[in-house]
């Protein structure tokens, strides 16, 4: 039997991480027996689709279409959604996926709010739903609250190149060093700009590098980065995206904080090295992790020198982002806590599903292999693949 989810996004916007997910999660949830109906507050052309509908916060409208809709489970994944999942926690099953909060300390000009808002979901949203979910193990920490679970994202919604070589002839061309970030001001200091301008302007005159940016923002942001010499890539399409990736030596992340990193995961996935400041969940995302601009500037020089280098490390990167981060895997991940939260619900109203439907749910998302080891792992017995 198949089961409904609503999914709650504040924005289904081309540009935005959290729209990716949605979507993804929206495709691949159908394999595990969940059709899933997308509600946000903002959308546009690009997501303007059948199974993403627009949604306000308040809890009575939440209902009424929650039962229109015979949705089964609410799963929200950012505020302001979070904060409404508490009031209908007692008519629906409500899931929390974390995708985190930049330190209020990135955001001078509203630090007190974004604070209040982190406050008040330790205190009056996680303790009141019926699972706290997360996108990496550093966010469990982050977020302050240890008992969330894992679901790591995926990478495979770009388009797959496969891995790369890069000649070993230093002078046959520049290294081309990109960025893909939002680039409007809101964001600007925990995405770490500042570091990438200043790092464009330490190579300026060197014409062996070759700095490019992209990413969603104004005719403004383009003129002030081509000021620096940096060629700039606004509001680009998903295949334009792609390309740019695939085109890159090295994407360089600045960013100060991350709950996840998908730039630098999708970077990899397209056959480029993505590098990234040895801080939040990059350690998660990408093996090739920097202390400092100076630490990225030796290995800079190191792989300008050396291309034989750079594609080794550019083909590791491309089997790390697709062997580990798949929208398959995600959504299984995701599917096995619906069917539990969903579950416990039912054995609370007194009508739990039966076995043998419960049976072929879980061979349906684990395998049957799959199966098997959790069956076993029920009565503490390690089932191992390789005897």
């Amino acid at each position: 039997m198949t089961r409904r989810v609503l999914l709650l996004s504040s924005v289904m916007l081309h540009g935005y991480g959290v729209s990716i997910v949605a979507d993804e999660w929206a495709k691949e949830l159908k394999a595990f027996g969940w059709n899933t109906i997308i509600g946000c507050m903002h959308q546009d052309e690009k997501y303007r689709r059948h199974n993403v509908i627009k949604v306000g916060t308040d809890p009575i409208e939440v209902l009424d279409l929650c039962k229109k809709l015979k949705i089964d489970l609410v799963v929200a994944q950012t505020t302001p959604y979070f904060e409404l999942l508490p009031s209908i926690s007692g008519h629906y099953p409500t899931i929390v996926f974390e995708h985190g909060d930049p330190s209020p300390f990135f955001f001078q000009h509203d630090a007190v709010e974004r604070e209040q808002i982190r406050q008040n979901k330790i205190r009056n949203v996680y303790p009141h739903v019926s699972r706290v979910l997360a996108s990496s193990h550093f966010l469990r920490y982050d977020i302050e609250w240890p008992s969330a679970s894992v679901v790591p994202l995926g990478c495979d919604h770009v388009a797959d190149f496969g891995p790369k070589e890069h000649s070993n002839n230093a002078n046959s061309r520049p290294l081309k060093i990109g960025s893909l970030m939002r680039l409007g001001e809101g964001e600007a200091l925990y995405k770490g700009v500042d570091l990438y301008a200043q790092l464009a302007d330490f190579f300026k005159d060197d014409p062996s590098i070759e700095f490019q940016i992209m990413g969603r923002g104004e005719e403004s942001d383009r003129q002030r980065w081509e000021s620096l010499g940096v060629k700039t890539f606004l509001n680009s399409t998903d295949v334009e995206r792609s390309t740019y990736l695939r085109d890159l030596d090295v994407l360089f992340s600045p960013s100060l904080w991350e709950g996840f990193n998908l730039p630098v995961v999708e970077a990899a996935a397209s056959g480029t090295v993505g590098v990234a400041f040895d801080i939040g969940a990059h350690p998660e995302t990408t093996p090739f992790l920097v202390r400092d601009l100076n630490d990225f500037k030796v290995l800079l020089e190191t792989w300008i020198h050396d291309r034989a280098l750079l594609s080794d490390v550019s083909q590791t990167a491309y089997s790390f982002a697709r062997s580990k981060f798949r929208w398959s895997e995600s959504a299984r991940g995701l599917a096995g806590y619906l069917d539990e939260v969903l579950n416990l619900k039912l054995l609370a109203l007194g009508r739990s599903e039966s076995a043998p439907r419960r049976v072929l749910r879980v061979v349906k998302r684990e395998g049957l292999v799959g199966s098997t080891k959790l069956i076993w792992s029920k009565f503490g017995i390690s089932v191992s693949r390789d005897r």
